[in-house]
């Protein structure tokens, strides 16, 4: 959080006033055309009004304007507060009018002087929420003006703040003040040209957000369908970021995890679920706020590996003494598995065949020789990988009978 304290480029009054005997009602005063302005006196009026010698006429109306060359607050900061403050000279209300000053917006046509035709250019939105009543006007003092969220957002961050004074019961209210003759309401203050302890100021807080800055922490919780990636939040830049993950099979991601507030020095996490088995994940901290997204660097998980499934297919290319039992990996379970196949005359099997390579889908085989004819045998698929061994259903085939040739040929002469 950082202040800035400023004094006026630019400060002086713009007023319309007439000669005596010569005013106007007060309805035509509020928008007659200013002609007169003055910028170079060390103490002045910042509102005021005066009523003619005729009945219900008024001789002149005052306004003022300060600008403020605010560019030095940095790109990206948020105004938090501002103060405008005015050191009170004098205070003049003859005829117990009670006049209510007030901050506003103004527009003068220059930078550097005010000319009559500023009188028009103030604005009529309230800028403070407590404006300050004539009793409440204070004398060799500041008076200090807290500005409203109208206020702070008509802050400049690039160029000047152009604010102003009206009064705001009867100026910007549009009533006419209870008229006697050749009374009036003044509140005066210190201008720009006095010394430095009692010039206007205008009194911002701000805080300057910058990108932030998050390291990504190792992967906890990895299961073989979900891991828990984990991040530090080390430097919010000035304001709540939004906190998550990116992730995927490589380091360009593809996925984005839901995001949590999070301020300096906290940490997050979230739970990723639905992931293959036995597969490498990377992922990378991010973190965002105003000001712009963070990423901290690439890191990488493993899922475990579970058991295979394999599924036990019909035997086929029988024979008297040969037959070729078949299988499917139907999942590998995160790994390359060892499939093969055990066999024997009954669910006991007792032989095991030379095992292939294979993973999810392949299939696989081995041609069993030296069978009996015949003979009907037992065999069911395995496959195994580092989290274990898993067997298909048990199957079985028949071999085929041998018949001799006289034999044959008997039964054909039949």
């Amino acid at each position: 959080m950082a202040i800035l304290t400023v004094n006026p480029s630019l400060d002086g009054l713009v007023y319309h006033s007439l000669g005596a005997y010569a005013g106007i009602d007060w309805a035509d005063l509020l928008v007659a055309a200013g002609n007169g302005a003055n910028y170079t006196d060390a103490q002045g009026s910042i509102t005021h009004f005066t009523a003619d010698f005729g009945a219900d006429k008024w001789a002149n109306l005052l306004r003022s304007i300060l600008l403020f060359d605010t560019s030095s607050i940095p790109v990206g900061a948020t105004i938090l507060a501002a103060t405008l403050s005015v050191y009170g000279y004098e205070k003049v209300d003859t005829g117990s009018f009670n006049p209510i000053t007030q901050v506003y917006s103004s527009n003068p046509a220059s930078d550097s002087v005010l000319v009559p035709a500023d009188f028009t250019t103030l604005g009529s939105t309230p800028f403070c929420d407590s404006p300050i009543a004539y009793a409440d006007f204070v004398l060799d003092a500041y008076n200090d003006f807290v500005l409203n969220a109208a206020g702070i957002a008509a802050i400049s961050t690039t160029g000047l703040t152009k604010l102003g004074f009206r009064n705001a019961n009867y100026d910007v209210a549009g009533i006419s003040p209870t008229w006697q003759s050749i009374k009036s309401g003044t509140t005066r203050i210190r201008f720009n040209e006095e010394i430095e302890e009692r010039r206007p100021k205008l009194v911002i807080t701000y805080s300057l957000v910058v990108v932030p800055t998050a390291t990504t922490d190792p992967a906890t919780s990895v299961e073989s369908a979900a891991a828990t990636p984990n991040g530090t939040l080390n430097d919010d830049g000035g304001e709540a970021c939004d906190c998550g993950f990116e992730w995927g099979e490589t380091d360009t991601y593809g996925n984005t995890t839901p995001t949590q507030s999070r301020t300096t020095g906290q940490t997050f996490a979230q739970v990723i679920s639905g992931l293959d088995p036995g597969q490498t994940y990377h992922f990378r901290a991010f973190a965002t706020n105003a000001a712009g997204t963070s990423y901290g660097a690439d890191r990488t998980f493993t899922t475990l590996v579970v058991a295979p499934t394999v599924t036990t297919d019909p035997a086929t290319a029988l024979s008297a003494i040969a037959a070729t039992p078949n299988g499917t990996l139907d999942t590998d379970g995160g790994e390359a598995c060892d499939c093969g196949f055990e066999w024997g005359l009954d669910t006991g099997y007792g032989t095991t065949t030379p095992t292939q390579s294979k993973t999810t889908i392949e299939t696989f085989s081995q041609v069993i020789g030296g069978l009996f004819p015949g003979t009907t045998y037992h065999f069911r698929a395995i496959a195994t990988n580092s989290a274990g061994t898993s067997y298909g259903a048990d199957r079985t085939f028949a071999t085929a009978l041998v018949i001799s040739r006289a034999y044959a040929l008997a039964r054909r002469e039949l």
